[in-house]
């Protein structure tokens, strides 16, 4: 016999991960992450703790095994890699942990992750967890992933009038240093432009992608050091908060 019980999880910033309400008809077993606010990038990690107490007919010890769904991202990774994979001899009301890192390359996904809890007598309670999420990557993550950039890249980005097609240079525009703010925006709305084509959300920030591509055109910029730094404050102004908002995207994608 199989009871299944669905816990949803929501995005939130990048992902943030909530617990859903478990009816006691249904199973007494419960998956509790733990607390997760702002962002989590591609690579982090989050545990789970789950209470083993599950309903009669389950007589204990227990094996609680996880089994992803998740599929890959588009350069191969996968989405969600769960470890250890099981626990064995768990007993009544023991408290296990999990631990889920967020494996792939910026995108928006779908998937679920199954929990079984099973006694020596084939009887099983399975709570189902799915995951909603868009995971974002910032400018650092871009410039040292080279095979996630020319994944994005496609057949190029526009900054302002300038296509970037080379993934080469779309690393080399990533890992500008220095004090240009040119330079230091056409990084963050580069990163901005490889998140969107990877399919997150970006309601909060089409604006201002509109409105730094329009800068960049008026600026002339044609690649790192093209534009001169700034001299006026009013140009550096506009400019810094352009790329106050678009970092923050890059780190927390739309809230």
């Amino acid at each position: 016999m199989n009871r299944i019980t669905t816990i949803s999880s929501i995005a939130m910033f990048a992902i943030v991960l909530g617990l859903g309400i478990i009816s006691p008809a249904m199973a007494a077993s419960t998956i509790v992450p733990t607390s997760v606010t702002g962002v989590i990038e591609p690579g982090a990690e989050i545990e789970k703790t789950m209470t083993v107490s599950p309903e009669a007919p389950l007589v204990a010890p227990y094996t609680v095994t996880a089994t992803n769904s998740c599929d890959v991202d588009a350069i191969g990774n996968p989405v969600v890699t769960v470890s250890p994979s099981s626990h064995t001899n768990v007993e009544q009301d023991d408290m296990i942990v999990f631990t889920e890192e967020i494996s792939a390359m910026p995108g928006a996904y779908s998937c679920t992750v199954s929990f079984t809890v099973e006694d020596a007598n084939g009887e099983q309670e399975i709570v189902v967890q799915t995951i909603d999420a868009d995971v974002v990557g910032s400018k650092g993550y871009w410039k040292h992933h080279e095979d996630a950039v020319i994944s994005a890249l496609g057949i190029g980005k526009d900054l302002g009038d300038h296509t970037v097609s080379d993934p080469a240079e779309a690393i080399d525009i990533l890992s500008q240093k220095g004090k240009n703010t040119i330079d230091k925006v056409a990084r963050q709305l580069l990163a901005a432009k490889l998140n969107v084509m990877t399919g997150v959300g970006s309601a909060c920030i089409d604006g201002t992608i509109t409105e730094t591509d329009d800068q960049l055109t008026v600026f002339g910029y044609a690649g790192p050091e093209s534009v001169p730094n700034l001299s006026t404050k009013s140009d550096k102004s506009t400019l810094t908060g352009l790329n106050e908002l678009l970092d923050d995207f890059n780190n927390q994608g739309c809230s």
